[in-house]
C-alpha cells in the first residue's frame, strides 16, 4: 500500500489522480539500477471516481382529495392530502404548500420520521369562481430538503364548482348558450444542468482544478400551463297539432280524430300564409318535439410535459338531466308546467316528448298520445309554451325557446260540422 485517501464526508463524486514515481532516479538515495534504461518504467499513473451517496431521502406527495369533487359557488369542500418521507433519515419542519390552479390557498409544515407517512389537512376551502379548480399539493416547493428524486412532489385533484342555477321552467328565450373555463396544469418541461468543480495534484506539486456537468433528472423543472375548455348547448323545438292532415268528410276513419278540425283550419291557414300544424282548436292537443345538443372540448388538449405529465383531471360532463315544457293559455294565465320525457338520444344529444298519456275517443276507443290537451274553454288567441332545459355542464348552462300554438275556433264547432253533414 502506497498510502491513504481520504475523501470529503458531502454526498457526490470524487475523482482522484494519482502520479507516483518508484525509485526515483534524480533521487540521491535513489537505488542502483542496471541498466540505465531499467529506470524508464517506474512510473505508475492511475485515475479513480468514487461516489459517496448520500443516505436515501426522498419526500413524496401521496395524495390529494377534495370532497365533494363538485360544489355550488360559494360552497365548501374538505381538502385532505398525504406526505410520506421514504428516507432512511427523519426530515423535519418540512414545507407542504396548496394551490389552486396555481394560486397559493394553504401552506403547513411537518416533521417526519424515517419512513412516515403523514396527513395534511383537512381544511376548508371555498369555491368562489366557477369552472374546475386544480387543487395540487406540492411537497418541499422551496426545495429546503435533501430530496433525490423531486418528480414525485406534486400531486393534483380536481374540483368543480357550478353556478347553481336552476333552469326548471324558466322564462327566456335563449336557444343556446355557451361558457369557457381555465384550468392550470403542473408539468415537467426540463431538468436542470449542474456543475461541481474539484481538484488534483501531481507528482510536481502542482494543483489542477475541473469542473464536470451534469443533468440532474432528480430535480425536474416544473411549470403550470394554463388551458382554456369550451362547452355548448343548443336547444331546438316543434309544435305539431296534426290539423295539417286533410280530412274526408263523406269516409271518416278513426284516425281523424288527430284533426278534426282541419276542414276549415287548411283554409284559414292558406289564406293567412300560416301553419295549419301550428293551428288547434280549444279542446285539442298539442304535440312537441324538442331536441338537445350539448358538445365540450374538456381535457382534449391537456398540456404534455415529460415523465406523463400533466395529470389529467378527469370527470365528464353532460348536457342537461331534464327539459320543461311550461304551458300558458291565450290570456298568458299559467296553466301547467309539464316535465318532458327523453324518447330517444344520449345524455348530450337528446331528443324530449311530452309523456304519454291515454284519452279515450267519441267512439270509446282508448288509445294513447303524446299531447298536451288545451282547454275546451280557451279563447281565440296564441297558447305560449315556454320549453327549459336543466342547467348542463360545467358551467351550468341553460337554454330556453317559446313556442305558439294559435286556438281557432272550438271542438264543438267540429261537432256541429259533423251533425250538419248528415
Amino acid at each position: 500500500m502506497l498510502g491513504k485517501i481520504e475523501i470529503g464526508d458531502n454526498p457526490g463524486k470524487y475523482y482522484i489522480k494519482v502520479d507516483a514515481t518508484i525509485n526515483n532516479p534524480v533521487h540521491q538515495d535513489r537505488a542502483l539500477e542496471s541498466p540505465a534504461a531499467a529506470y524508464n518504467n517506474n512510473k505508475l499513473h492511475g485515475e479513480w471516481m468514487i461516489e459517496r451517496v448520500a443516505p436515501k431521502a426522498d419526500l413524496i406527495a401521496v395524495s390529494i382529495t377534495a370532497s365533494p369533487s363538485s360544489i355550488t359557488k360559494g360552497g365548501h369542500s374538505s381538502i385532505t392530502g398525504k406526505v410520506k418521507n421514504d428516507s432512511e433519515v427523519e426530515q423535519n419542519d418540512v414545507l407542504i404548500r396548496l394551490y389552486d390552479n396555481a394560486s397559493k390557498i394553504y401552506e403547513t409544515r411537518k416533521s417526519f420520521a424515517a419512513g412516515q407517512t403523514l396527513t395534511v389537512g383537512p381544511f376548508n376551502w371555498t369555491g368562489t369562481s366557477t369552472g374546475v379548480h386544480n387543487l395540487t399539493l406540492s411537497v418541499d416547493p422551496e426545495k429546503e430538503k435533501v430530496d433525490q428524486n423531486r418528480s414525485n412532489n406534486i400531486v393534483t385533484t380536481g374540483c368543480s364548482v357550478v353556478s347553481g342555477a336552476s333552469g326548471s321552467g324558466s322564462e327566456c328565450n335563449q336557444p343556446e348558450a355557451a361558457g369557457e373555463w381555465s384550468v392550470s396544469y403542473p408539468v415537467i418541461i426540463g431538468y436542470p444542468t449542474k456543475y461541481y468543480t474539484s481538484s488534483y495534484t501531481t507528482a510536481d506539486g502542482k494543483t489542477h482544478y475541473f469542473t464536470e456537468y451534469y443533468t440532474d433528472y432528480g430535480d425536474p423543472n416544473w411549470s403550470n400551463t394554463p388551458i382554456t375548455y369550451q362547452e355548448h348547448l343548443k336547444i331546438s323545438a316543434e309544435v305539431n297539432t296534426k290539423q295539417g292532415i286533410a280530412t274526408d268528410l263523406n269516409r271518416p276513419k278513426e284516425t281523424d280524430r288527430e284533426s278534426r278540425g282541419s276542414w276549415e283550419i287548411i283554409p284559414y291557414a292558406k289564406k293567412s300564409g300560416k301553419d295549419a300544424n301550428t293551428i288547434t282548436r280549444a279542446g285539442y292537443g298539442i304535440e312537441l318535439k324538442v331536441n338537445t345538443t350539448y358538445n365540450t372540448n374538456w381535457e382534449t388538449r391537456t398540456p404534455t410535459g415529460l415523465e406523463g405529465t400533466a395529470y389529467p383531471l378527469g370527470g365528464t360532463y353532460y348536457g342537461p338531466d331534464a327539459v320543461y315544457a311550461t304551458f300558458y293559455d291565450s290570456n298568458w294565465k299559467y296553466e301547467r308546467q309539464v316535465k318532458l320525457e327523453k324518447t330517444s338520444g344520449d345524455r348530450n344529444n337528446a331528443t324530449w316528448e311530452l309523456p304519454l298519456t291515454k284519452i279515450t275517443s267519441d267512439s270509446g276507443k282508448v288509445y294513447q298520445s303524446r299531447k298536451y290537451m288545451t282547454s275546451v274553454n280557451a279563447t281565440d288567441g296564441y297558447y305560449r309554451i315556454k320549453i327549459s332545459t336543466d342547467p348542463a355542464g360545467m358551467n351550468s348552462l341553460v337554454t330556453c325557446s317559446t313556442k305558439q300554438v294559435e286556438i281557432y275556433g272550438s271542438m264543438y264547432d267540429d261537432v256541429q260540422n259533423v251533425r250538419r253533414t248528415k
